[in-house]
């Protein structure tokens, strides 16, 4: 093999891993600090292993847009996703952010701080529970009450940030996220539930 040959291989086998836990991998890094895609803390006294994180700019209405981001405790969490969709046992924290002025709302273009009570940067924050069948467990689910959301990085579909949010059942969680792009989120066609 000639030089240029084996840089390109080494090149290409660095970017296929090792080092690093895979980002929401559900591990911690190795110096004990948050992976990319983490929750700390409880909803209803459960903990939360996230397994993957995904995010969109997705269409509201006619003309306005958000951001939706979704730190899944299931794996592939891209696969299988429309508008509002579940998977089976799945449980997920989906925050969505937008940017009102007068007359619409945008998905954000840059970093930003929203804060719940915020009339310009809003976050929504909902932990869902899905049963077998893909059905809500509301019982076991909850929303954001207070905190913030810190946007730290937009690149088309993908929003890359932290929150700090206490919930309507009064316990905060934490976490990061530095989904991938998942344009499917937008998508309006139901899915079956796998």
């Amino acid at each position: 093999m000639n030089t240029n040959t084996r840089l390109v291989l080494l090149l290409f086998l660095a970017g296929c891993g090792g080092g690093a836990p895979h980002p929401g991998d559900g591990q911690p890094a190795s110096d004990g600090e948050q992976t990319a895609n983490s929750v700390e803390g409880t909803v209803h006294g459960q903990t939360l292993m996230i397994e993957d994180a995904i995010s969109a700019r997705v269409a509201v209405g006619f003309s306005d847009s958000d951001a939706d981001i979704v730190l899944s405790t299931a794996p592939d969490a891209c696969a299988g996703r429309s508008v509002g969709s579940l998977r089976a046992n799945e449980t997920s924290v989906e925050i969505t952010l937008k940017e009102v002025t007068l007359h619409t709302s945008d998905a954000p273009s840059a970093p930003a701080t929203f804060t719940w009570g915020d009339m310009e940067f809003q976050p929504t924050l909902w932990v869902r529970v899905g049963d077998a069948q893909c059905r809500h467990v509301m019982t076991a689910e909850s929303l954001g009450d207070r905190g913030s959301v810190d946007l730290t990085a937009v690149a088309g579909d993908v929003f890359t940030g932290s929150f700090d949010v206490t919930l309507d059942t009064g316990e905060r969680i934490t976490g990061t996220f530095a989904p991938t792009a998942c344009p499917a989120l937008g998508s309006t066609v139901v899915m079956p539930c796998e």
